[in-house]
């Protein structure tokens, strides 16, 4: 009987023996958890901006970040800004031309129709147009070139048209100051985008003394006509000086 009463108590002793070191391992293991804990978090986490991180990826980047409410660009709100000295019709006028320019389309009709007669003080719109575009606009600054040579009538007009000989070459599309060190030889078609201004400004000046020899009577005018020649030759482009020579040999300017 002692025997077969032994069993039962060995049987309760193995029981708890196990449940005291399950216990004692759960305690020892949450105690280490903790420990753990207030050693990874002893030193304070310094969040970084999402605006640095961005920055740090991108080779170059600026270290600074640029405001999320930043202005538009000085170019873009001068031209979005109308003159407020034109008439009714005047501004109705530059509202066309600015539509057209955007649209870079040369053969819109309204050029044709609305365009072949500018008061002063729409020439004046467009020239300071001219001035406030960036240099690599070249199809939106010869169109104005085109509308003031195709419209040549005063001193100041051809006061425009020289300066626009006088400014530097434009090197390429992308920026007139840099030369595309891809492509340093540049395109016939390139070529005549780069140098839009200036051509059309020539093809409109001969085309008006062509159809009009009696232009060149005015002594005023025709001093005036030669000093666009005279600067149009000494642009850094050899096909404009080219063009500029047949010009004044024709006419004999």
């Amino acid at each position: 009987m002692r025997q077969q009463n032994k069993k039962p108590q060995r049987f309760v002793l193995w029981i708890g023996g196990g449940l005291a070191l399950v216990t004692f391992l759960f305690l020892f293991a949450r105690h280490q958890g903790q420990k753990n804990t207030k050693i990874e978090s002893s030193e304070p986490v310094e969040l970084v901006p999402t605006e640095k991180i961005v920055a740090a990826q991108a080779p170059g980047a600026p270290t600074e970040v640029a405001p999320s409410n930043t202005e538009p660009p000085a170019e873009v709100l001068k031209q979005n800004t109308l003159p407020s000295s034109l008439s009714a019709a005047d501004l109705a006028k530059f509202k066309d031309f600015q539509e057209i320019a955007r649209s870079k389309n040369d053969n819109d009709p309204r050029l044709d129709t609305e365009f072949r007669s500018l008061s002063p003080d729409l020439k004046k719109a467009l020239q300071d147009f001219y001035q406030q575009m960036a240099p690599e606009k070249r199809n939106e600054k010869g169109l104005v070139v085109f509308l003031i040579a195709r419209d040549l009538k005063t001193a100041d007009d051809a006061l425009f048209l020289r300066s626009v000989y006088a400014e530097e070459p434009c090197l390429s599309m992308e920026s007139c100051k840099i030369l595309t060190a891809s492509d340093p030889h540049l395109s016939f078609a390139d070529q005549v985008s780069l140098n839009y201004p200036q051509m059309a400004g020539l093809y409109q000046l001969e085309k008006k003394l062509a159809a009009n020899p009696e232009f060149l009577k005015d002594p005023n005018l025709r001093e005036k006509i030669r000093g666009i020649l005279d600067q149009a030759v000494k642009y850094g482009v050899p096909s404009v000086q080219k063009r500029a020579e047949e010009i004044q040999n024709r006419f004999r300017l």
